[in-house]
């Protein structure tokens, strides 16, 4: 066996998807319960071939929210579980609390009175399926202002290098109403950042990390409403989202990521999505790890804010296999011109 077979690739299963939901319902607000049954509704009424969950993780609501939608049945067949916090912790604890207990591979999330436009969810499905290298796909979302403002239907361009140009334009490019995205990668991640210099702005802590290791996709069209600004875009700190993107553009790596990835998994004889998982964690965990020497340059492409270290580094190297924990695993054996990196 060499380098570039799989054993026991672990791939998500394209068919089946969770939806996270957090929720928080004050006391008498029957127009916050109407929002969220519509929410629901707008997924239990999608057309396509495959299984679905609603998690909805009730932050700390007054009432518990399962008994709030036991007392206005919504009509329709629909798979919700309700996971209630005790206290009312935030946005950012209740998804990843939503993100430990989702059943399915897919993960993709809806705020509570935002809804899905009526559309086929196949094609965004079968993306998954045909593509191993895909990692987090996204569509356009329309705004519709309370106060009159002419509605907004921003329909960023797809691409990876035009991804990453758009975030470093300080936009997001993942409005949070209309991804999908594989469970794994979101837990090698650690979830939606929790430390205070990501507070209001954890979808673009987290997408500054994800799209420089890992394949994004935008379908060019509208699929996520949102009938008002949402608490979430009203809580938004302009100040530290910038500070985000600007960090971000010092990379300068809107041109290089697409080609380095691919250089990297040429090299290794492994998929683009199991090089990005190999990167992150030389440049996330300093891990030391024996790879073949063509290697180093795409890696050194990938981290200009890393050092590349070849040569002895200290500590027992990691095999390959071990790096790719999780997403597959891969023999060293009969590579020429190995060498001992280690990312500081």
């Amino acid at each position: 066996m060499t380098l570039g077979d799989p054993q026991l690739l672990e791939t998500c299963d394209a068919r089946r998807f969770s939806v996270l939901m957090p929720s928080y319902i004050p006391l008498d607000a029957p127009r916050r319960v109407e929002q969220l049954r519509a929410a629901i509704l707008s997924v239990a009424e999608q057309k396509f071939d495959g299984d679905y969950e609603i998690v909805i993780i009730d932050d700390g609501s007054p009432k518990p929210i399962a008994d709030l939608l036991a007392e206005a049945p919504l009509g329709v067949k629909a798979d919700i579980r309700c996971l209630r916090q005790y206290r009312r912790n935030g946005l950012v604890q209740a998804l990843n609390r939503g993100l430990a207990e989702a059943r399915y591979d897919l993960i993709a999330r809806l705020d509570d009175d935002d809804v899905w436009l009526p559309g086929e969810l196949d094609p965004h499905l079968a993306r998954f399926a045909a593509d191993p290298d895909l990692s987090l796909l996204g569509t356009g979302m329309t705004s519709v202002f309370e106060n009159g403002d002419p509605q907004v239907d921003p329909i960023r361009p797809d691409g990876w290098s035009a991804i990453l140009r758009c975030f470093c334009e300080g936009g997001c490019p993942f409005p949070h109403g209309d991804i999908l995205a594989r469970k794994d990668v979101f837990n090698l991640l650690g979830g939606y950042p929790q430390a205070a210099e990501a507070l209001h702005c954890a979808d673009e802590a987290l997408w500054a990390r994800w799209i420089r290791f890992f394949k994004p996709v935008l379908i060019e069209r509208v699929f996520d409403h949102a009938p008002a600004p949402t608490r979430a875009v009203a809580a938004r700190n302009p100040k530290l989202s910038r500070k985000i993107a600007d960090d971000f553009i010092k990379l300068d790596l809107n041109a290089i990521v697409p080609n380095a990835i691919e250089a990297l998994a040429d090299s290794l004889g492994v998929t683009g999505l199991q090089a990005g998982v190999l990167a992150f964690r030389l440049w996330h965990f300093g891990s030391v790890v024996r790879l073949p020497k063509q290697a180093v340059a795409p890696l050194q492409d990938l981290m200009p804010d890393r050092i590349v270290l070849t040569g002895p580094c200290g500590g027992e190297p990691a095999s390959l296999s071990e790096l790719l924990q999780g997403f597959g695993a891969y023999e060293t054996a009969g590579r020429d011109e190995m060498v001992t990196v280690r990312c500081i």
